[in-house]
C-alpha cells in the first residue's frame, strides 16, 4: 500500500482535533501502529491531482480518501470576514481571542472544538448558534459535556441570516428563528 499525503505530517483532519481532546502522542502512537501492520509506504508532501495516472503507473487500484478540502459556505454578504472553523483549528494561536465575545455557527464536533478552544484561549464568552437543539446535535456525550465544562452558551433552532461588518471588522450577526417539522434529520 502506498499512501500519498499532500501534507508533510500524517493524521489529516485528526490533526485539527484540539490536543485537549486528542493528545498528539495518542494520535502519533495510533499512526505508528497502523504503519507497523504491513508493507505501507508513505509519500509525504505529494498531492495527487489525477488519480487515474496512478493506474497507468503500476498501481492495481486507487482509493481516493481526500476529505473535505473546501469548507461549505453559507452564501451571504460578509461571509469572507468570518473565520472558518478548520482554519481556526489549524492555527488557533494566530487568532488571539482573549477577552473577546465569540460566536460559533454550527452544531457539530468541529463547532464544539472551536468553541472549547476559544474558551481555553481566554475568550470572555462563546455562544454557539445552530439549527439543532442540544439533544439533537450530532455529538457524543463527551462533546456535549465539553460545552458545559467550558461554559459555552447555546442558541438552537436558529439560522444565521447575515454577518454585519463596519470598518473591515465583524460587528454583529443576524439570526432567524426556525421551526423544524417532525421527521427532519435533526428531529429525535
Amino acid at each position: 500500500v502506498t499512501v500519498f499525503e499532500r501534507e508533510t505530517t500524517l493524521g489529516g483532519a485528526c490533526r485539527l482535533i484540539p490536543p485537549h481532546r486528542l493528545p498528539r502522542d495518542v494520535l502519533d502512537s495510533d499512526i505508528d501502529f497502523l504503519l507497523s501492520l504491513g508493507d505501507i509506504t508513505i509519500q509525504r508532501g505529494k498531492a495527487v491531482t489525477d488519480p487515474t495516472t496512478l493506474l497507468s503507473s503500476g498501481f492495481d487500484g486507487v482509493v481516493v480518501a481526500s476529505g473535505l478540502t473546501e469548507p461549505i459556505g453559507l452564501g451571504m454578504a460578509n461571509e469572507d470576514m468570518a473565520l472558518r472553523g478548520l482554519d481556526y483549528l489549524r492555527a488557533p494561536d494566530t487568532h488571539p481571542l482573549t477577552g473577546k465575545n465569540v460566536a460559533v455557527v454550527g452544531g457539530g464536533a468541529t463547532a464544539v472544538d472551536c468553541a472549547a478552544t476559544a474558551r481555553l484561549q481566554g475568550a470572555a464568552s462563546v455562544e454557539m448558534f445552530c439549527l439543532e437543539r442540544l439533544d439533537e446535535m450530532p455529538l457524543t456525550a463527551r462533546e456535549r459535556a465539553e460545552l458545559l465544562e467550558h461554559h459555552v452558551a447555546l442558541t438552537g433552532r436558529v439560522r444565521l441570516s447575515a454577518i454585519h461588518a463596519e470598518g473591515g471588522r465583524v460587528n454583529g450577526i443576524e439570526t432567524i428563528k426556525i421551526d423544524l417539522p417532525e421527521g427532519t434529520p435533526f428531529s429525535p
